[in-house]
């Protein structure tokens, strides 16, 4: 099943510290809109007009953001949508535009920060697919906040995460925007990458933990929007977690380039020897072979004779070599006088 969003056949457990409700449950019966429920004070005092008097889209948006300037409680939300008995489950932009409202309340302190997580943990308000996600991680990186602090806010997104309730398209923008805006530039702070990275890891195992979901029914995009990231982070608890997005996706485009990029890292810090078997081991033979002579490549224009010795090290510790010195790819390599045949054939000898 390919992640997109949707709901599944099984129900998503609740996760903690995330106060979710189904849909039609007594906390908030659905939809809480309906006409019948309306307040009859609210109605006499707002002055508003009723929804029949609504003549089309633009005239709702407009009674829309009139009617928000004064809300700054989901109670108040709640009053405004059902008297325009507005179906945010069918017009999830207005999802957008109300929790906008809030966020924009909030910077001026006019409206708590619970009362966004309020909007968030509330499915009938916070509507799928409304981008509120991304919202709020735009929100929080925009205003410079320290991301190693975890805020009730980013502790609701990897909720939801671990709920199935954001859709991939959003969640790749997350990742873009969490990358773009926390690193940036040319140069990496190696305190940002790390803060960035811990987060990273948090919404990875999150998703593991998700009922409906799993890591296999990520997309390309956002699997090469993550390791793209990553790749520049150049910490060892990145490549970690490169390795681990690797192995779940089995995305063996990347494989020679962070075993690579860590063979390098490994020559100024003290690392793990068994991150090339880690990552090749989750790969057919053809395949973890391919990702050999791709690597051996790789290292052979910088001619240092201890990254070859590092890197046969790692390869000395796999446990299919004879099933890896006998697949297809070997045959299409012609033996030379390089700097990368003789790596191989130290390894393997007269296998090759």
């Amino acid at each position: 099943m390919k992640w997109v969003g949707g709901q599944s056949r099984n129900a998503p457990r609740e996760a903690q510290g995330s106060a979710t409700y189904a849909i039609g449950s007594s906390a908030y019966p659905f939809p809480f809109y309906n006409e019948t429920t309306e307040s009859n004070e609210f109605a006499r005092s707002s002055g508003w007009p009723g929804s029949s008097y609504i003549a089309n889209k633009a005239s709702l948006e407009q009674c829309l953001a009139e009617s928000l300037k004064d809300c700054q409680t989901i109670t108040a939300i709640k009053d405004v949508v059902r008297k325009l008995r507005i179906d945010l489950q069918q017009e999830p932009a207005y999802s957008r535009s109300i929790f906008e409202h809030l966020v924009s309340q909030s910077i001026d302190h006019k409206c708590a920060a619970d009362e966004l997580v309020r909007f968030l943990d509330d499915p009938h308000l916070n509507t799928r697919g409304a981008g509120n996600y991304l919202c709020t991680v735009e929100h929080f990186v925009s205003r410079g906040a320290d991301l190693s602090k975890r805020s009730a806010l980013l502790g609701n997104v990897t909720a939801a995460l671990e709920l199935g309730r954001v859709p991939e398209d959003e969640l790749c923008q997350i990742i873009r925007v969490l990358f773009e805006r926390v690193i940036g530039g040319t140069v990496v702070r190696q305190r940002d990458a790390r803060i960035l990275t811990a987060y990273f890891r948090e919404m990875w195992d999150a998703i593991g933990r998700c009922n409906i979901y799993e890591y296999e029914n990520l997309d390309k995009e956002t699997i090469d929007t993550w390791l793209e990231g990553l790749e520049k982070m150049d910490l060892y608890d990145s490549f970690v977690l490169a390795k681990d997005i690797i192995s779940a996706t089995q995305d063996r485009y990347w494989a020679p380039l962070f075993i690579t990029r860590f063979l390098k890292f490994s020559l100024d810090h003290e690392t793990d020897r068994d991150y090339a078997r880690g990552l090749l081991s989750c790969f057919t033979p053809d395949e973890a072979s391919r990702c050999i002579i791709t690597v051996t490549e790789l290292l052979a224009p910088s001619r240092k004779q201890h990254l070859f010795e590092m890197w046969q090290d790692h390869l000395r510790r796999l446990q299919n070599i004879p099933s890896l010195v006998s697949s297809s790819p070997w045959s299409d390599i012609r033996v030379t006088a390089s700097p990368t045949s003789t790596s191989l054939k130290g390894l393997y000898g007269d296998k090759l």
